[in-house]
């Protein structure tokens, strides 16, 4: 997966600095890998990025770390206690 999302990151990139538009990018990406590798939008919030002077395949830093919920530990705790 990281693969793919630096190797999209890269054609952007080639296309951005080709002068092409971010729609012409994501239907050139959804003909090539279908539709859900990338949405349109994602395509134009990187273009900003490259517009504005950030090239970097990394992706920016978060505040804090993505929540990650145990679903079963969860719906054990609830039934154990539903108040």
């Amino acid at each position: 997966m990281a693969d793919l999302k630096s190797g999209i990151r890269c054609f952007l990139l080639y296309d951005f600095k080709r002068s092409k538009a971010a729609a012409g990018s994501h239907r050139d990406l959804c003909d090539a890998f279908g539709q859900d590798v990338i949405s349109e939008r994602q395509c134009q919030r990187r273009f900003h990025k490259l517009r504005s002077g950030n090239e970097s395949f990394e992706d920016d830093a978060r505040d804090r770390p993505p929540s990650v919920v145990d679903m079963e530990q969860l719906k054990k705790a609830f039934k154990e206690d539903p108040s």
